[in-house]
């Protein structure tokens, strides 16, 4: 990326606080009446739309500017300074960092002292936070001080080397579960459900907990998290629903019992189990459903930490989602007009910072719920944006939309595109590991469409193809359009 478009992107990326902050952060720390650099920074920040071109051409028409490359390059430095120094308390990893760079320093200048009554600030952080990591460093730290005094003896040295091997421990334990997690959710990503019982059995046999009895205790919060986490997305992949209520339900209490402790990645990880709860259906009455979508989208109130812009949007994608799921499962398809305005109204301000496989959930999920409502070219439209959407995951959501996109265009009688339609889900489908089922159902009901003569005939197509698809809606292997998409009722409704 060129250093225009880098610096375009980041001053547009800053909020009108930061941009404030800069400001001033600007003319303390250079000289001069008009500060330059802030010059430099209105001329970029006044070309909303980036024109390298343009650009070029203002900053050569303008006086203040002498050596554009290097002033540019000072600026795009100095911004990443000032923003260090904004949200240099907004995290508690940033607050570690800080005591430990100053604990650092000062034992650099030979204040050992201060410099150790600082590190433990940075030790207590770290402890509370199970941020194991940083322990390790504040030790080192501590244990170069007392051999730089000759304060230490071999039992202080042996102290030392306990607590290396304890937070080595921890970090490993809490290591494991993370991979573990971490792998069953790019599975799932990339390839759908699990379907198949060998590849569950491969699972377990690779990841045992996942079989084993839940622990009553764990060594830390974060392995507690973690480990919990990973029980959960595997029945997340295998769709178990009675194991994962219990293992979102024992989360959920923990996080909430810790309230203090879901800073950093832990914000994530609560809005994450908020989330699954959720799509996966884990509640028992629609109270506890709306109870859990509220704490999504006022996260502010149910966290003491500061959520950034990036968590923000993590709770708008999942909230909506989630919106959209259950209203896609009680089949109350007529909400969608209450949820698309306030989608609308919000969602530029926050789809920069969105995960594109939800920006593609969401989508489909709203094209659903109009299908569902029986307004076609509305469904259309939400499929068609996911035409933007560029991502390896959910080849599995891919399948299924394209499926769904066939269908609405048999209902708006768009019998010339259908032939491209079929070739292009046929091609993707090549790929597609799991069962076909449903796609090749509704292709083959297309062709058979083609060489109807009358409307009698085609009536009892649809009522073939119900049949068909009532027989595939039983079959675990087939994919999970059904859960979204009532195809049988369709078909039904086409016949009757």
């Amino acid at each position: 990326m060129k250093k225009n478009e880098a610096l375009h992107q980041l001053i547009h990326n800053l909020s009108s606080n930061e941009k404030r902050y800069f400001k001033i952060y600007a003319s303390r720390h250079t000289i001069g009446e008009e500060n330059n650099y802030v010059k430099l920074f209105s001329l970029f920040d006044d070309v909303k739309t980036f024109d390298d071109k343009l650009i070029e051409t203002q900053a050569s028409k303008a006086e203040f500017v002498k050596y554009f490359a290097a002033e540019k390059n000072y600026l795009y430095n100095m911004i990443l300074d000032c923003l260090d120094i904004y949200h240099k308390e907004s995290a508690v990893d940033r607050q570690i960092s800080k005591w430990i760079n100053i604990g650092r320093i000062l034992m650099e200048k030979k204040l050992d002292e201060q410099g150790a009554a600082v590190l433990q600030k940075a030790r207590k952080l770290s402890t509370f936070h199970n941020r194991h990591e940083n322990l390790l460093t504040v030790n080192y730290l501590l244990k170069k001080k007392a051999f730089s005094k000759e304060s230490i003896d071999g039992e202080a040295l042996l102290d030392f080397q306990k607590e290396d091997k304890q937070v080595l421990s921890r970090l490993r334990e809490k290591l494991y579960y993370q991979n573990c997690y971490d792998e069953l959710l790019l599975r799932r990503r990339l390839q759908g459900h699990i379907v198949l019982e060998q590849e569950k059995t491969s699972w377990i046999a690779k990841f045992p907990h996942l079989n084993e009895d839940i622990p009553t205790d764990f060594s830390s919060f974060d392995t507690s998290v973690y480990y919990l986490l990973s029980r959960l997305e595997f029945c997340r992949n295998i769709r178990d629903r009675a194991k994962g209520r219990k293992l979102a339900s024992l989360l959920i209490s923990l996080m909430e019992e810790n309230r203090a402790k879901i800073a950093g990645e832990f914000i994530d990880r609560y809005i994450y189990v908020l989330y699954v709860f959720l799509v996966l259906r884990l509640y028992t009455n629609i109270d506890e459903a709306y109870a859990t979508l509220d704490k999504l989208k006022n996260l502010d109130d149910h966290v003491d930490a500061k959520l950034s812009k990036n968590e923000h949007a993590r709770c708008f994608e999942f909230y909506f989602t989630a919106l959209t799921d259950m209203r896609l499962e009680s089949k109350e398809y007529q909400k969608v007009l209450e949820i698309v305005p306030e989608i609308e109204k919000h969602f530029d301000t926050y789809a920069p910072h969105m995960t594109p496989s939800f920006i593609l959930v969401l989508h489909y999920n709203l094209a659903c719920l109009f299908f569902g409502l029986g307004q076609y070219r509305q469904a259309l439209r939400w499929l068609n944006k996911v035409r933007n959407v560029t991502t390896i995951f959910r080849e599995d959501l891919f399948y299924e939309l394209r499926t769904l996109n066939m269908i609405i265009h048999i209902e708006l009688g768009n019998e010339d595109l259908l032939p491209n339609l079929i070739k292009s889900a046929k091609y993707h489908s090549k790929k597609y590991t799991r069962s076909t089922g449903v796609q090749d159902a509704i292709i083959n009901h297309i062709k058979q469409l083609f060489k109807a003569h009358d409307n009698t005939q085609k009536r009892a197509l649809y009522q073939k193809l119900s049949e068909k698809l009532r027989l595939l809606r039983e079959d675990e292997k087939e994919n999970t359009i059904f859960i979204d998409v009532d195809l049988v009722s369709w078909a039904e409704n086409k016949y009757q």
